[in-house]
């Protein structure tokens, strides 16, 4: 991230970063603070929640609805941007 912001990277494009939660509930508040730092400097920033079932196997077919959305949203950005 830093070196895109930097312009190092010509040849990346950063449509933005994921973050996803490591444990369920409300995000500790300097977590919260370094992921307001964080998307302060990229384009944009989705929130996966706590998703206890991929500890153990990601479902690449059906993932639950929150990841769907994140997805969607992300392909949105990357549609628009090439």
């Amino acid at each position: 991230m830093r070196a895109w912001a930097a312009a190092e990277t010509p040849h990346v494009r950063l449509a933005g970063i994921v973050l996803v939660a490591d444990a369920p509930g409300k995000l500790p508040k300097p977590l919260a603070d370094l992921a307001n730092i964080l998307g302060g400097g990229v384009p944009h920033m989705w929130h996966v929640p706590w998703v206890g079932a991929y500890r153990l196997e990601v479902d690449p077919v059906d993932p639950p609805r929150q990841v769907r959305r994140v997805l969607a949203e992300i392909n949105a950005v990357i549609a628009t941007t090439t």
